[in-house]
C-alpha cells in the first residue's frame, strides 16, 4: 500500500490553524475569555496561496461578539460600538487584517501594540504551528492618553462619518480616557490578558500539532516495516526495485528529489536504489572519513561531506547523508553491513525528525537485505560446489565401473561364483554411488513439487523389503493409510531422507527369537496418521538397540552415534539421521525420537540398551488429504 501522501502532508503542513484545533474549540476559548475579562477580542488566520506563494489572512475571522446588539454582549469601548452600528465594521476588520498579514509575512513576531485604522491602541499576539505563524490574536479599543491623538481620531472619524458622530464619539472616547486614567495599569493588564489567552492557545497548538506528527510518524514506519518484510530476497534485484518504489512517495511528501541507497560490498559501497540507475562506487574509506555514523549530515554545512556530495553530483551537490554501520559475526568471516543513503535536495524543516527516523529504519532493513544476499550468495557458491563435485565423482566411478564389469568378464573369474558375486556386488554399489552424484548434482536446480506422500512410502517400503528380510526382520505397514497426502517439497529428498530413517529402524532391529523350533523376526513398523496443523505424522518403530535418554539430543547432530554396538547389525556413520531431520526442517517439519526399555531383563552387561522400543516420528506440514 503506497504513503497516503496529501493526508500525511496536511498533518505537517496543515492548512490552516484549524486543522490542528478545531474551529468550535478555539471559538468557545475566546469566547470565555471574552465574557471574564469583559474586553473583545478577535483572531485573524491564514491559509497558503500556491499562487502568491505566501500565506493570506482569510475574511472569516473569529469574532464572537461583532454583530451583537446587546449592550451587555459588548466589550468593545462605547465610541467603537457606537461607529460599527452607524458605519458598519468593515475597516476595522480591514486595518486587524494588515496587521496580521505583517505576522504572516515574518515582519513581525512578539506580541506588539499597534494602532488600528482610526488611531486607537491595539495588542497583537501571534499563534505559530510549529516555527511559523498561522494566526493572530488581536485586542483593541485602547484610547491613548495624548489630546492631540484624540484629534487625529476625531478627523479620521469625521473623514468618515461627518461632524456630528465625530463630535459624539470623541466626546465618549475623552469619557473612556478618563476611566482608563484612574487604572494606570490599563493598557499593561490588558496586554498581559492577551498574553495569558495566547500561551494558553499555543501551548494546546504545540501539544496537538507534535502528538498528531508523532502519530503519522508512527504510521509511516510502521507502514514501512510492513512493506519492506515482505519484499521478497529471492531474485537478484527485487528488493532493490521495491526498496525504491517506496522511497519515491516517501520524497514526494517531505520534498526531497530522491533518495539514493548505496550497500557496502567489501572495499566499496555499491549504488543499489533506484535499481539500474547507474553503477557508482565509493570507496568505503572515503565514506567513513566524511560521515559520521548513524548521523544526518548536509553536505553544506559539513566540509568532509561536500567533498563526497561534489564526487557523487559535481553539478547538484545539495545532499545530506545518513551512515548505518553494522558487523555480523559467526558467518565464516565477520560481514561488515553497511548502508549509506544519499538524499538529494533541501526536506522543509517540519520533517527532519521523519527524515531520521525513516533512513534510519531504512538502513536497518538495506542491512538486512543485505545480509539475506550475502547469505544467497554463500548459499549459491556452496551449491556451485556441490554440484561441480558430484559431478567430477561421476567420471572416475563410470571407470571404474566398467573395470569392474571387464574383470567380471576374465576367465577364471566368470566360474568363481563367489568371487563373481563379490565384483556384482561392488558394480552395483558403484552404480548406486554414480547415480547418486548424479541427483545430488540435480538436486540443486529442482523446483519443490507437489506430490502424494503415500505413493512415495509404499515405493519405498517395496524397495527396501529385501533388505529387511536379510536383515532379517519384517517391514509392516501399520494401521490404515490415507490414499492421498499432499505436500510440496523435492521429491528425491524426501525419499532421501525416508529411506534413512527406516534404514536406521532395519538396521538395529533384533532379529527376532526362535518359539518351538520355529523363527519369528521382530518387526518395524510404519504407520501414517494425520495431525492437527495441518500435518501428517509418519511412526517408524522397532525393537532392538535402543539409544540412551541422555543421547536423544546429541545425535541428531551430524557424525555421532549412539554407541551401543552389536556383532549382528551394521555400524552406523552418524549422518542418516542429521541428514534426515535436516530435509524434515527445510520442507517445514521436524523429527521427534524416543527410546524406551522394552525388556528390563538384559540377556547380559552388554545388552543393556538392546532391547529398547525406538520411534521415530516425522511431522510434514499438508496440503490436501484424501481417505481410503
Amino acid at each position: 500500500m503506497p504513503l497516503d501522501v496529501e493526508r500525511y502532508r496536511q498533518t505537517f503542513e496543515p492548512k490552516d490553524i484549524f486543522d490542528v484545533l478545531p474551529r468550535e474549540t478555539i471559538q468557545q476559548m475566546i469566547r470565555g475569555f471574552v465574557f471574564e475579562h469583559k474586553k473583545g477580542i478577535s483572531l485573524f488566520y491564514g491559509r497558503y496561496d500556491a499562487e502568491q506563494k505566501r500565506w493570506i489572512v482569510q475574511d472569516d475571522f473569529i469574532d464572537p461578539h461583532v454583530y451583537t446588539k446587546g449592550e451587555d454582549l459588548k466589550y468593545y469601548n462605547k465610541a467603537c460600538n457606537r461607529y460599527r452600528d452607524k458605519m458598519g465594521h468593515g475597516q476595522c476588520i480591514a486595518s486587524g487584517q494588515k496587521n496580521a498579514q505583517r505576522y504572516l509575512d515574518g515582519n513581525l513576531e512578539d506580541s506588539q501594540y499597534h494602532e488600528c485604522w482610526l488611531g486607537l491602541g491595539e495588542i497583537a499576539y501571534p499563534l505559530k504551528i510549529g516555527s511559523d505563524v498561522r494566526a493572530v490574536l488581536i485586542t483593541s479599543q485602547i484610547v491613548p492618553n495624548d489630546d492631540a491623538k484624540i484629534a487625529k481620531i476625531k478627523e479620521n472619524i469625521r473623514d468618515n462619518a461627518g461632524d456630528e458622530l465625530a463630535d459624539e464619539l470623541t466626546g465618549m472616547l475623552k469619557e473612556e480616557r478618563e476611566d482608563q486614567r484612574r487604572d494606570p495599569d490599563y493598557a499593561a493588564s490588558r496586554r498581559r490578558s492577551l498574553e495569558g489567552l495566547g500561551r494558553m492557545l499555543q501551548n494546546v497548538l504545540d501539544e496537538l500539532y507534535d502528538s498528531k506528527k508523532y502519530t503519522v510518524t508512527r504510521k509511516i514506519l510502521q507502514q514501512t516495516n510492513e512493506e519492506l518484510a515482505v519484499v521478497s530476497l529471492g531474485a537478484t534485484g527485487s528488493w532493490y526495485e521495491r526498496a525504491g518504489n517506496f522511497l519515491a512517495p516517501f520524497c514526494e511528501l517531505v520534498g526531497l528529489d530522491k533518495i539514493e541507497v548505496f550497500m557496502r560490498d567489501r572495499k566499496n559501497f555499491v549504488h543499489r536504489v533506484p535499481f539500474n540507475e547507474r553503477g557508482v562506487l565509493i570507496p568505503v574509506r572515503q565514506v567513513l572519513n566524511a560521515i559520521e555514523p548513524d548521523t544526518l549530515v548536509r553536505a553544506e554545512d559539513d566540509e568532509k561531506a561536500r567533498g563526497l556530495a561534489l564526487l557523487l553530483a559535481p553539478h547538484a551537490p545539495d545532499m545530506s547523508f545518513i551512515l548505518r554501520h553494522s558487523q555480523v559475526e559467526g558467518i565464516r568471516e565477520n560481514v561488515q553491513l553497511s548502508s549509506l543513503l544519499v538524499l538529494h535536495g533541501a526536506a522543509k524543516p517540519v520533517y527532519s525528525t521523519l527524515i531520521k527516523d525513516f533512513c534510519r529504519l531504512f538502513a536497518r532493513w538495506a542491512d538486512f537485505a543485505s545480509l539475506g544476499l550475502h547469505l544467497e550468495m554463500i548459499q549459491a557458491r556452496y551449491k556451485k560446489t556441490v554440484a561441480e563435485v558430484a559431478h567430477d565423482f561421476r567420471s572416475p566411478l563410470q571407470v571404474i565401473q566398467f573395470d569392474l564389469e571387464e574383470v567380471a568378464a576374465l576367465p577364471g573369474v566368470c566360474d568363481d561364483e563367489e568371487l563373481k558375486g563379490l565384483i556384482e556386488q561392488s558394480i552395483a554399489r558403484t552404480v548406486d554411488a554414480r547415480e547418486h552424484s548424479l541427483r545430488l548434482q540435480r538436486a540443486f536446480t529442482r523446483e519443490p513439487e507437489k506430490l502424494n506422500l503415500v505413493p512415495l512410502l509404499r515405493k519405498l517400503m517395496w524397495n527396501i523389503e529385501p533388505l529387511a528380510k536379510r536383515h532379517p526382520c519384517e517391514l509392516v505397514r501399520e494401521g490404515d493409510w490415507p490414499s492421498e497426502i499432499l505436500v510440496r517439497g523435492d521429491r528425491e529428498q524426501l525419499r532421501r531422507a525416508f529411506r534413512n530413517l527406516l534404514d536406521n529402524a532395519i538396521k538395529f532391529s533384533w532379529q527376532g527369537k526362535t518359539v518351538d523350533g520355529r523363527f519369528h523376526p521382530h518387526t518395524v513398523t510404519v504407520g501414517m496418521k494425520l495431525w492437527p496443523g495441518p500435518a501428517v505424522r509418519v511412526r517408524m518403530s522397532n525393537y532392538g538397540a535402543g539409544v540412551p535418554s541422555h543421547l536423544l539430543e546429541w545425535i541428531r547432530e551430524p557424525g555421532r552415534r549412539a554407541g551401543v554396538r552389536d556383532r549382528k547389525t551394521r555400524r552406523g556413520t552418524g549422518w542418516g539421521l542429521p541428514i534426515a531431520i535436516q530435509v524434515l526442517e527445510d520442507h517445514g517439519g521436524w523429527l521427534e525420537m524416543t527410546s524406551t526399555p522394552a525388556d528390563d531383563n538384559p540377556r547380559s552387561p552388554g545388552e543393556q540398551y538392546h532391547r529398547y522400543t525406538t520411534v521415530f516420528d516425522a511431522y510434514l506440514p499438508i496440503l490436501r488429504h484424501k481417505e481410503e
